[in-house]
């Protein structure tokens, strides 16, 4: 372009002959400069320079050539002294000059014409008209004529008539319709006619070539005018010429579209309506073009002509992007791609052009149009051009107006969609087509303005509404986008779903996370500041508006309704989760301190904001920077929400964000640094022990919450006014549990409520982040975090509570544990969940722990005011004893021996005291459990006992139960002999041997036990022990009675040193005596296996006694009653079956009895008899029975 200006101003000869030569004229494109004027002022100086060369030889000056003749000749040859000689009319030289071919005076006069100002406005348009054609047919005749050039820069400020510039561009034929016309006598029909006449007559017999070269000179005089008429016909015109010459042509086609550019953006007074614009012939001719030059003239049309028309200009340039064609669009290359590109962004960005006239809802109808008819074609757009497609556009309508085409975009998909299975792999193609696309409009933006743009279109879809049209009009912008009334209500549901999907899509993107973390905290909280709470907002405007349709389809009787909602809500909560969490730690931090301070701020904002701090706090590390904790802000938040601690009784939404601060509050507390001047905590930690103190008019989580905030800021914050708090909290604490564990009401979950069909599909939101109530048992669990941290920091300083928290502690593990600690099975347990469940049994271990750091030295007054409460209590004493077994270690074995006896005395045999106050005989087990659980931990500690340290212990036990032996004894006292050789059973099956030097007192009180409990021998009920009827729970205790004696003698006899013989002959009369004491109950059970045990265990520890012991069974046989004597078989076979072939030496003396037995009248002791003998025989041989037939 530069090379063309500078020869045409040198030598237009040297150029024209170059440019013909090379063929160059269908590649040289005249352009206007704006510099013309004074080129042409530089031109005409060097040619009148060049004239006067010719005319005058320039010699070589001698070099002693004066300076004044040297100033005289350039005066003479400067441009002052030329133009002040020309003199006349221009127009009349140069035509003159023209006629005469003296061409450097010709390009002389239209320079002067150039140079005069207004010259071709004062002069009469027919004469410079008829001047312009008699140039263009010197143009046409001579194409290399000198001076076209200067002709083309003084018809530059010509203001050409519409008519004029249409009969220029023409054809013209002797035989046109023009012919025809009526004859008119108006000075302007006349006009036209004679204008037409000269057309006719300079072009009626031209060339195809002369044509063509008539449009090439004329299209370059119009590009270079300053201005020229414009309507329709040449609009009319030049697309026509683009339809003709499109198509090989490139010299005249470009310069074509150079002028409809020219006309475009100049239209003057003319307006540019949409039927001037016949777009088909551009398209038509980017599609076969293979010049690049036109391709970016005529992308450069459709980007102006979309200004006029954007609608009508996209529908005809939109099948453009379709791909398809035979021209330089159909290869897939990286230049045609960028134009492409290019055009794409241009023709948005023309339409989203804010020009102060039009209003910002018009823009966008206008932007609304435009994306109708480019979403025809997305599907159409091959998937590896999607995204640089996508990006262009969403650099022009920026991210405000990006979810106005991506809400277009899906509309038009879901206008096409179908419910049908058949057409489903179709249906998916286009899915992922538009999805795809609308993802790429989002990903081509700045994250942070993603985050707007998402914004706006959640926003978008709460405005769209539910299933049921609104009684208030919506918004038109609205209404554009997604007309309600012409689409039914699946395919409404259909774009809800979609859209929703396609922001869960957009905010779980990978790259926004990674361009999100790659900006720094500081320029973060600075864009993110302003979206902060539009992010919260969205969050909850849309969580609220799926939770109501959500209701309102769990009432209504449409299961299709209901499951559309709740896949609804699942992508609802998905991002609105999203919304919340997107930000930073730290900038989440600032933000949601802003949100809380702001008392204008709505409460479900302030509900959100401080859901989002939780979940913040929760995790370690969003909160953190790399110099440590950002305090700050923390103490701040603390600030503002130790203002929402309040006892609030009936508003709702108070009590929730009570609720909520008092969570988060605990999060904070957990964060900041341990200091002992902190004001604010000091504030909340008052205000938690004042609203705590009335928990029973309060609503339950709210004071759950505040007792967890109270624990954790006595955990973690060592404050003088913790301290002084700590026995408030613990008396409210354990007033709380002394409710729970005692009253089973109020222990019930509300979701032990049975639930019917439809709310099992609902979902439930978390309790620890939301404050919402989930029941009675969250106050239990509060309460018992509470206790557990007040026992961890201030132990020796509640000493006098600790009964108290032992009596809770021992109730509600009865409830919720077993003696271990370990999950129960219990009914009551069941009721709760078993999350809930197992909160209790972890805070109550804690508790436990706790209670294990306790001096070992103090326990025993505490342990003995526990157990007097738990006397009655079955479950509680267990796990008292359970707890108090495990302080029973070799490392505190001096402090134990020190307090065993008052141990004993105070707790032990306290605890052995609840079989006197249960007599229930269904509470048989009971009884034996506690007494089981008391021997349990006694033998602990006796593990822990030396030998001589432990003897005073079992005497204390023994002289106890003595006292039962009197006759003056009471039920009471002598239900603890009972209780003692169950003891001493148990002793010895921990011990063995061990035991048996602290049972010597034990065996004497055998023998007076098992006398007087006999009733068959001692008539007269008052001299027994024990004796009641058969069911009775006297009874029970008395048939307990002699078997654990029994069990015990067997278990003495186990030991020859111990068990001597003089022992055994004592006992041998009172236990072979309970052969026949069948009045007390559960006499059989009894004989087999206890006694037939025993009896074998004396006789084998002393084979002397044997023949004693057997002589006394067999006499029983001959007992009068048949129940005796079938007892004594049984008695007979039990220690036949042990003894063996030891039976042998006694046969003769046992035969005589069992011939006599197997003739008895009873058929039940004939019956056993035969049994006995079969089992001899077994052992001995048939011929045993020889003799006794």
């Amino acid at each position: 372009m530069e090379l063309h200006s500078e020869w045409t101003s040198r030598d237009e000869t040297v150029l024209a002959s170059v440019i013909k030569h090379y063929q160059l004229e269908n590649f040289t494109v005249v352009v206007p400069q704006p510099e013309a004027k004074k080129k042409r002022m530089r031109r005409r100086s060097n040619s009148m320079r060049k004239s006067i060369s010719e005319t005058v030889p320039v010699n070589k000056l001698s070099t002693g050539e004066s300076a004044a003749v040297r100033a005289e000749e350039m005066a003479a040859s400067s441009e002052f002294a030329r133009r002040q000689s020309f003199s006349g009319d221009p127009i009349r030289k140069a035509r003159e000059w023209i006629k005469n071919e003296d061409w450097d005076n010709a390009i002389w006069a239209f320079d002067e014409m150039n140079t005069r100002k207004a010259y071709f406005a004062n002069k009469a348009t027919e004469d410079v008209e008829d001047f312009v054609l008699e140039i263009v047919k010197l143009g046409v005749r001579s194409s290399k004529s000198p001076v076209l050039g200067a002709a083309r820069l003084a018809f530059a400020e010509v203001n050409f008539r519409a008519d004029f510039v249409v009969n220029l561009l023409s054809r013209h034929e002797v035989g046109e319709p023009n012919a025809k016309k009526a004859k008119s006598t108006s000075s302007a029909d006349m006009f036209f006619e004679a204008s037409m006449h000269c057309f006719l007559s300079a072009f009626h017999s031209e060339t195809a070539d002369d044509y063509e070269r008539r449009l090439i000179f004329v299209i370059d005089i119009l590009v270079n005018t300053t201005t020229f008429a414009v309507d329709a016909r040449i609009f009319s015109v030049l697309f026509g010429l683009i339809k003709e010459f499109g198509d090989g042509n490139d010299a005249v086609t470009m310069r074509v579209v150079n002028l409809l550019l020219k006309a475009l953006k100049s239209p003057g007074k003319y307006k540019i309506s949409s039927a001037d614009l016949k777009m088909d012939s551009v398209v038509e001719m980017m599609r076969t073009t293979h010049s690049h030059h036109i391709l970016r003239d005529s992308l450069r049309l459709l980007t102006a002509a979309v200004r006029v028309s954007p609608t009508s200009v996209t529908s005809h340039v939109m099948s453009v992007f379709t791909f398809m064609g035979n021209g330089l669009l159909r290869k897939d290359n990286e230049l045609t791609l960028r134009i492409i590109e290019d055009t794409l962004e241009a023709l948005f960005r023309a339409v989203c052009e804010e020009d102060g006239k039009t209003l910002p809802t018009e823009m966008r109808l206008r932007l609304i149009g435009v994306a109708r008819v480019f979403a025809a074609s997305v599907c159409d757009i091959p998937a590896h051009r999607r995204a640089r497609m996508a990006h262009a556009i969403a650099r022009a309508v920026k991210h405000i107006n990006v979810w106005v085409v991506v809400g277009v975009l899906l509309e038009h998909f879901c206008a096409r969609w179908q419910r049908s299975a058949g057409d489903a792999n179709k249906r998916s193609a286009e899915q992922d087509a538009f999805e795809d696309f609308a993802l790429e409009l989002f990903v081509g933006l700045d994250p942070i303005l993603q985050l707007s743009a998402a914004v706006d279109l959640v926003e978008f879809i709460v405005r769209l509404g539910s299933d049921n049209p609104s009684e208030s009009a919506p918004e038109i912008l609205d209404q554009t986008i997604f007309d309600r009334s012409k689409y039914s209500v699946p395919k409404l549901r259909h774009f809800r779903f979609v859209t929703i999907g396609l922001v869960v899509k957009i905010l779980s993107n990978r790259k926004l996370y990674e361009r999100l973390g790659a900006i720094d905290d500081a320029l973060l909280y600075q864009s993110m500041l302003p979206i902060g709470k539009r992010l919260m907002t969205a969050s909850v405007e849309l969580g609220e508006f799926v939770d109501k349709e959500n209701a309102a389809a769990d009432q209504g009787s449409e299961p299709q309704t209901v499951r559309y909602w709740v896949a609804l809500s699942s992508r609802a909560e998905t991002v609105s989760e999203k919304l919340r969490h997107l930000m930073p730690g730290g900038v989440a931090a600032r933000i949601i301190t802003d949100i809380l301070e702001d008392e204008k701020t709505d409460w479900r904002m302030r509900e959100k904001a401080l859901q989002l701090a939780n979940l913040k706090l929760i995790h370690d590390g969003f909160f953190f920077s790399e110099s440590g904790i950002n305090e700050e802000h923390l103490e701040r938040m603390a600030v503002v929400l130790n203002k929402w601690l309040v006892k609030e009784r009936l508003d709702r939404e108070k009590i929730i964000l009570c609720q909520n601060a008092a969570f988060t509050l605990k999060l904070v507390a957990k964060r900041l640094s341990c200091r002992s001047d902190s004001s604010t905590l000091a504030e909340t930690i008052g205000k938690c022990t004042n609203m705590v103190a009335d928990y029973q008019t309060l609503d339950e989580c709210m004071v759950g919450n505040a007792l967890l905030l109270a624990g954790e800021l006595i955990r973690s914050h060592n404050m003088r006014t913790t301290m002084v708090s700590a026995i408030p909290l613990l008396k409210t604490c354990l007033s709380i549990l002394n409710e729970c564990s005692l009253s089973q009401q109020s222990l019930q979950d509300s979701s032990n409520q049975p639930e019917d069909a439809n709310g099992k599909r609902r979902r439930v939101r978390q309790q620890s982040l939301s404050g919402k109530k989930l029941g009675s048992s969250t106050l239990l669990i509060c309460a018992l975090t509470c206790t557990q941290r007040i026992l961890d920091q201030f132990a020796p300083f509640v000493s006098q509570f600790i009964p108290e928290i032992l009596v809770q502690f021992c109730r509600l593990c009865g409830r919720y544990c077993d003696s271990d600690a370990k999950a129960s099975a219990n009914p009551i347990e069941r009721s709760h969940p078993l999350q809930t469940l197992t909160s209790i049994q972890h805070r109550l271990s804690l508790i436990r722990a706790a209670l294990l750091k306790l001096e070992v030295r103090v326990i025993g007054e505490h342990f003995a005011k526990a157990v007097v409460q738990l006397s009655r209590e079955e479950k509680p004493l267990i796990a008292l004893f359970a707890l108090l077994k495990s302080f029973f270690d070799q490392k505190n074995r001096v402090t134990i021996t020190q307090i065993r006896n008052s141990l004993v005395s105070d707790v032990f045999l306290k605890g052995l005291e609840y079989r006197a106050h249960d007599r229930n005989v269904e509470d048989v087990d009971r009884i034996a459990n506690v007494e089981q659980s008391v021997f349990s931990s006694l033998l602990a500690m006796a593990e822990v006992l030396t030998e001589n340290t432990l003897r005073s212990v079992v005497n204390t036990l023994v002289d106890w139960a003595e006292q039962g032996l009197k006759p003056t004894a009471t039920r009471e006292e002598r239900g603890r002999l009972i209780t003692v050789f169950m003891f001493a059973n148990s002793f010895y099956d921990s011990f063995n041997s061990l035991a048996l030097p602290y049972f010597g007192k034990l065996i004497e009180m055998s023998v007076k036990v098992l006398n007087s409990c006999n009733a068959t021998i001692l008539i007269d009920p008052s001299l027994l022990l024990l004796h009641g009827k058969k069911d009775s729970m006297d009874g029970k205790e008395a048939d307990c009675l002699v078997t654990e004696v029994i069990d015990f003698v067997g278990n003495c006899a186990r030991q020859r040193e111990f068990f001597t013989e003089d022992r055994a002959e004592s006992l041998v009369v009172p236990l072979t005596n309970e052969i026949v004491n069948s009045r007390l109950g559960g006499h059989e059970k009894r004989c087999v296996p206890h006694l037939a045990n025993t009896l074998y265990r004396i006789s084998d520890t002393h084979p002397d006694i044997f023949q004693t012991v057997l002589d006394k069974v067999l006499l029983k046989t001959r007992n009068g009653r048949a129940k005796i004597r079938y007892r004594a078989l049984l008695v007979v076979e039990a220690i036949f079956d042990k003894v063996g072939d030891g039976v042998a030496p006694h046969l003769p003396m046992i035969m005589p009895f069992l011939s006599e037995l197997l003739e008895d009248e009873n058929r039940n002791v004939e019956e056993q008899c035969d049994r006995v003998v079969r089992l001899l025989q077994s052992k001995f041989g048939e011929n045993i029975c020889e003799g006794f037939a």
